[in-house]
């Protein structure tokens, strides 16, 4: 894995600054990775830091990227990107999949299997063409998650011939 970039080191850091984040908060979200510096995080991960903080940033209105439109409400259906209603199926799949305890878990687990397996940081960047790849993961895991359970189920030993 490649180690964080200095240009990625610099967003971070101007984001903190942006969002006026105190450096207890900041620490915090370093140890969703496991690490106490940016400086430690790959690159990939750095990535995905970057898109959190960008995310609460705008929320709060203290940023807006260069060269992106900050979407004001609900997508609706873009040329060449998911459907609304691929991205509920998707969702619907995932929160029925996510063992994750709270909407915040759901939604960062969510952002970071769609990172792994379609690259982008959030379902809102979905192409047509990858909500086709995500639901077939979802359809194979799932499929393959009853076969588990059926030679699990078939394989336990059965009570007729006990002696009780």
């Amino acid at each position: 894995m490649r180690p964080i970039t200095k240009r990625q080191i610099r967003k971070i850091h101007t984001l903190k600054t942006a969002m006026g984040m105190a450096d207890d908060h900041y620490r915090a979200l370093l140890q969703v990775f496991d690490v106490s510096s940016s400086k430690n995080l790959t690159e990939r991960e750095a990535a995905l830091l970057i898109a959190r903080m960008e995310e609460g940033a705008i929320e709060r209105g203290v940023w807006k990227p260069y060269g992106r439109v900050v979407s004001q409400g609900p997508i609706g259906d873009r040329p060449g990107y998911a459907t609304v209603k691929q991205r509920e199926y998707i969702e619907g799949l995932w929160n029925q999949a996510s063992h994750a305890g709270t909407e915040k878990g759901r939604q960062h687990g969510l952002r970071t299997f769609l990172y792994r397996s379609a690259k982008v940081s959030d379902l809102r960047f979905v192409t047509s063409d990858q909500a086709v790849t995500v639901i077939t993961i979802f359809k194979d895991q799932a499929a393959q998650s009853r076969r588990v359970r059926t030679a699990q189920t078939e394989s336990a030993p059965h009570a007729k011939g006990a002696i009780g």
